[in-house]
């Protein structure tokens, strides 16, 4: 299992201090970097070997600006 920290910033937060649903989808892509380095150590899109078909996300509590969120991939 990998873990992302992700660090929430300004723009990504609405009016009352809320992250924005939009935004877990890009956290999540940036969780899976380990696991595609698996597949394409060399990052090289000309030999890229794994693409995300489907991606569902169940929100279970709110995410707030100025507190880390750890991605587990």
């Amino acid at each position: 299992m990998y873990k992302t920290i992700i660090e929430p910033r300004v723009s990504e937060t609405d009016g009352i201090g809320h992250i924005n649903n939009t935004t877990v989808p890009i956290w999540f892509e940036a969780g899976r970097n380990e696991i595609f380095k698996l597949f394409t150590p060399d990052d090289s899109f000309e030999n890229w070997k794994m693409i995300i078909i489907n991606m569902n996300v169940d929100y279970i509590s709110q995410i707030f600006f100025g507190k880390n969120v750890s991605v587990y991939t």
